[in-house]
């Protein structure tokens, strides 16, 4: 009997390994192999979810993106306590105080560098600053 797999997970699995290593080496950095090691599969396997190191990289910007958005989606505020103190308080919710924000931060600030080259992230990136 064949294994059953997710393909949404395996994506989704792949796509934190490939944030995970282009936090530590950078976008142009980040070979297939080492996000391949990071998910413990192999490039083939990559390739099947993905057409292409772009195609990767352009669900690492979508799922980054989703990420703040979400978050930014997701006030802590109460509109009646809308203080200055409810202001602070949910800017730095926003801000990279933790690890999983700053790795957050980090990564979608090399597609923001990676942009001025690639005409293709500079699309997505409009796009997303559009929504």
């Amino acid at each position: 009997m064949p294994k059953i797999v997710d393909p949404i997970a395996q994506r989704k699995m792949i796509t934190t390994a490939a944030i995970a290593v282009i936090d530590v080496k950078g976008i142009d950095g980040a070979k297939l192999r080492d996000v391949a090691r990071a998910a413990r599969v192999t490039t083939g396997t990559i390739m099947h979810y993905f057409d292409s190191k772009q195609a990767m990289l352009v669900a690492v910007l979508d799922d980054i993106v989703g990420r703040t958005v979400a978050r930014m989606q997701q006030s802590h505020v109460k509109a009646s306590s809308a203080t200055i103190t409810g202001f602070i308080n949910e800017a730095i919710y926003q801000l990279p105080i933790n690890d999983a924000n700053r790795v957050e931060w980090r990564v979608w600030l090399a597609f923001c560098g990676a942009a001025i080259a690639d005409p293709e992230l500079l699309n997505i990136h409009r796009r997303h600053y559009r929504k």
